[in-house]
């Protein structure tokens, strides 16, 4: 029987590198550009974020999804603390006991919103600087004492 002839083929491999290496540019033709874009950015971000134009501005971002999945998470977790949320108040003093049991009487009695519409605005008061909230009055008797209109 014949010998097969093991043979052994010489591979070149190139010589290791990490990514950075390989995705340095060795010429820089973007340098003029981004300098550009850098400085009318730097030109409009006034009159972006000043008071006449900002919520336009806050409303064109939000239609990025990048920015509205950011934005919509965190007004979901200040909506979610909110509906836990409980009153401190000094268990020492008999006026703090009360209030504390008026503030929690309005917020067991909400007209036309609940605890989580109150969450979403004062989240919505975080980007815009201001939050649409309904303040409906009613006469409320405590203890002998009304108060309201």
């Amino acid at each position: 029987m014949a010998k097969k002839k093991s043979r052994k083929k010489n591979i070149n491999k190139a010589a290791p590198t990490n990514t950075t290496a390989q995705r340095a540019s060795k010429k820089q033709f973007a340098t003029a550009a981004i300098a550009a874009v850098s400085k009318v950015v730097k030109t409009l971000k006034p009159y972006e974020l000043g008071v006449h134009q900002r919520l336009k501005t806050y409303q064109s971002m939000l239609n990025d999804e990048a920015v509205f999945s950011a934005v919509d998470s965190r007004a979901s977790n200040i909506q979610k603390a909110q509906a836990k949320g409980k009153f401190k108040y000094n268990k020492n003093s008999e006026e703090s006991k009360r209030v504390k049991e008026f503030f929690e009487y309005c917020m067991d009695n909400l007209e036309d919103q609940t605890i989580a519409t109150i969450g979403r605005s004062a989240a919505e008061h975080i980007y815009n600087s201001f939050s649409p909230l309904k303040l409906y009055m009613n006469k409320v008797e405590m203890n002998g004492v009304t108060s309201g209109s």
